[in-house]
């Protein structure tokens, strides 16, 4: 499938840019013969179809030949995540048994380090970008070794019914879960994506702002298809940088989570950026102000799609460009929804008993869609808990639907909490915490967040005499969690922190009596 379509591409839009980063450009034509380069070299390195890549950095010029190279060599796609300390991207990669990796030259050292002797004996073959011809054993360079192997197509066809990637996705534990999702299941998820915004055409520009690993990624391949374009952003996110990039290089999409939106409304420069290009804008994975939607409109205009899904079903619904307009002339309240069902998917509530509720009833969320994942890779348990014996996915999401079929997100059945578009575990803070030899107690819960949506925050007891301060608790949490998921503030407190007749942290209770505080 992907395979095919890269092939296609390369053949009717092979003059065409595929992918632009700053002054640098590669065309359909030579993403599909790097592509092919290296899918020869891990294939020369031992890596065997169905086996796993794993890869890990930003954004570049060389992300998307990497998706084709492992369509083109049939291998098992495992993107790892940049907001993760390294210990818990040795435990991903370790966990999906990949064969190989793909590593930024700035990510490896501590990944190697974690992954320790035996870890990084396991893998086949670890490429290195940026890393200059001396990279240290077993890591070789990226370029270097490419250029070394073979253009021709390996043509190793995969079973659109094979797992073909798997994502991590944070369980209520604070463990990750990989989710493994077919060739064809993922497929249909990235069209499904676009399915209620304007049709893709060749002269389309996507800005990828954020991580391919994460949401962003579900662009890639209808753009291939379409024989469309990717502007890539270096670094993190920045409104007046993407103001000019949309701008400069006539961008028509974008995917945004609402922080986003937010930062790019408030910067001065937009009254004065040509945004006339800007065909599609698909946002979602954290709540969204209503008013932050309309200022949105009357900026971009009736562009706006929202998504709601998850790593295990993507996409669930959709609130389409017509369902924005129509609230804005004759508002119901339905800007706070998540949409309706997306063309292909199906969406009931269940009760507590597996109950199918009605209209306006509060449950969990359950969904139907040609993008559901296979399971949870090598856990038949935890498949079957999240996978219902008719083929649905329980989401762990609690919402109800109206009478018009408008399905409203109304709490998280698990603590996850969402910041910027990230799933953040309290419990993995806790965990960070509870290491400090001075801490007697924590509790992480989220907050309301004007920036991000929401916020990590944390609630300690330390021991008698402690001399420590919520700062360095912080710093603390940044070396064992990473910078995304450490707390935002840190409250210390002489008193017990809740529990019940069990002794359990009673984590809610915890958000009752602290959040005010924050």
């Amino acid at each position: 499938m992907f395979s095919d379509m890269m092939r296609a591409t390369a053949q009717r839009h092979g003059d065409r840019p595929a992918v632009v980063f700053g002054d640098a450009r590669l065309t359909h034509a030579e993403v599909y013969e790097r592509a092919c380069r290296l899918a020869n070299l891990l294939r020369e390195h031992g890596v065997a179809p169905g086996e796993g890549v794993a890869s890990l950095g930003r954004n570049r010029l060389s992300s998307i030949e990497e998706l084709g190279a492992v369509a083109l060599g049939g291998f098992v796609r495992s993107p790892l995540y940049l907001q993760d300390a390294p210990q818990r991207q040795a435990f991903m990669l370790q966990r999906v048994r990949s064969a190989a990796l793909i590593v930024d030259a700035a990510c490896w050292p501590p990944l190697a380090e974690a992954l320790g002797a035996e870890g990084r004996a396991a893998l086949k073959l670890v490429l290195v970008r940026d890393s200059g011809p001396d990279a240290a054993a077993p890591a070789i360079d990226y370029e270097a070794a490419l250029a070394s192997s073979s253009a021709q197509d390996p043509r190793a066809e995969a079973d659109p019914d094979e797992t073909h990637v798997i994502r991590f996705s944070a369980g209520t534990t604070g463990m990750p879960k990989p989710i493994a999702h077919s060739q064809r299941a993922y497929c249909l998820a990235n069209e499904e994506v676009l399915s209620s915004t304007a049709p893709l055409a060749p002269d389309d520009v996507y800005l990828a702002v954020s991580p391919y690993s994460h949401a962003s990624g579900n662009l890639i391949w209808p753009f291939v298809r379409a024989g469309a374009s990717h502007v890539l952003m270096s670094g993190g996110f920045d409104a007046d940088a993407a103001l000019d990039l949309i701008e400069r290089h006539r961008v028509t999409t974008l995917f945004l989570v609402p922080t986003m939106i937010q930062r790019l409304l408030s910067s001065p420069r937009c009254a004065t950026t040509d945004l006339s290009s800007v065909r599609r804008i698909v946002y979602g994975a954290a709540p969204i102000p209503q008013d932050l939607i309309r200022r949105a409109l009357d900026t971009f205009g009736d562009v706006l799609s929202q998504s709601y899904g998850q790593s295990e079903i993507v996409p669930i619904t959709c609130l389409t460009p017509a369902d924005h307009r129509a609230e804005a002339e004759h508002p119901t309240g339905r800007l706070a929804s998540a949409g309706r069902p997306t063309p292909n998917t199906a969406v009931r509530i269940e009760g507590a008993d597996g109950a199918i509720l009605g209209v306006g009833e509060v449950g969990q969320i359950v969904g139907r869609s040609p993008g559901a994942m296979q399971g949870i890779y090598g856990d038949p348990a935890a498949t079957a808990e999240r996978i219902t014996a008719d083929g649905w996915v329980r989401t762990g999401d609690l919402g109800r639907i109206d009478e018009a079929g408008f399905l409203f997100v109304v709490d998280r059945m698990d603590d996850i909490i969402i910041s910027g578009g990230f799933n953040i575990a309290p419990s993995e803070i806790e965990d960070a915490l509870n290491l400090h030899a001075e801490v007697v107690e924590a509790v992480a819960f989220g907050i309301a967040d004007p920036k991000w949506g929401s916020a990590p925050v944390a609630v300690v007891r330390l021991d008698a005499g402690s001399k420590l301060d919520g700062e360095a608790l912080i710093e603390w949490c940044r070396q064992h969690v990473g910078p995304v998921k450490k707390p935002a503030q840190i409250l210390l407190v002489d008193d017990p922190l809740p529990v019940n007749a069990a002794g359990k942290l009673m984590r809610r209770v915890a958000k009752d009596v602290y959040a005010d505080r924050f």
